[in-house]
């Protein structure tokens, strides 16, 4: 999903690469000049996560939640540097990269770069993240004139629902980073949202989903 998309700082390409152990295959993003090697599956998945932690991938309720390749497809460019990875996404050439930190490693001649386990195996509620960006949606259509109503109708669910939900688009940016990288309370999930009235002023929503 990443080839042709990850480059160095100087902007030399990493090509695609593959090998094998006995019966198993291992892919790799390696550097022009081979001293860098990235397991792929590791890079993607790295890079996924990003993208669903800070809510940046474009929403599309008709279809569902996005596959980690479509997710990907957002990727316009992937820079490698010494110690973080910087996410360019296609067609926001005004926002600022995402960043995610790396180590190095060397063995011999060549450099392995080693990605922040964390990130990999961090398990996030991707429903509940989907519910907010959801809800960020429709506020920006009402914000350029639509009805609930028509939203309504257009997605299937009721006016009812999307005024009840429609309050997290306003969560404070606090909680909503900690719901991207899976920090928020324990007993907040998409399912109990609709037993919880969201307060309007920040300071009381950090008791509800932060607690």
């Amino acid at each position: 999903p990443l080839a042709g998309k990850v480059f160095d700082h100087q902007g030399h390409a990493f090509y695609a690469h593959h090998a094998r152990k006995g019966q198993q295959r291992y892919r790799y993003y390696v550097s022009a000049d081979d001293q860098v090697r990235l397991p792929a599956s590791e890079l993607e998945q790295v890079v996924f996560n990003a993208l669903v932690h800070r809510l940046v991938v474009q929403h599309q309720p008709s279809t569902g939640e996005p596959s980690q390749r479509e997710t990907l497809n957002q990727v316009e460019r992937l820079v490698v540097g010494s110690g973080e990875l910087a996410i360019h996404l296609a067609g926001k050439k005004e926002t600022p990269p995402i960043c995610i930190p790396l180590s190095q490693r060397r063995r011999g001649v060549e450099r392995k770069l080693v990605l922040d386990r964390q990130n990999i195996r961090r398990k996030l509620d991707r429903a509940l993240i989907r519910r907010i960006v959801q809800a960020m949606d429709w506020l920006d259509s009402i914000k350029a004139g639509r009805s609930i109503g028509d939203i309504a109708n257009d997605q299937n669910v009721s006016p009812s629902y999307i005024t009840h939900n429609l309050d997290l688009a306003f969560l404070s940016p606090r909680i909503l980073e900690a719901i991207s990288e899976g920090r928020q309370a324990p007993h907040i999930s998409a399912y109990q949202l609709s037993k919880i009235s969201i307060p309007v002023k920040w300071n009381e929503q950090d008791a509800i989903f932060l607690s």
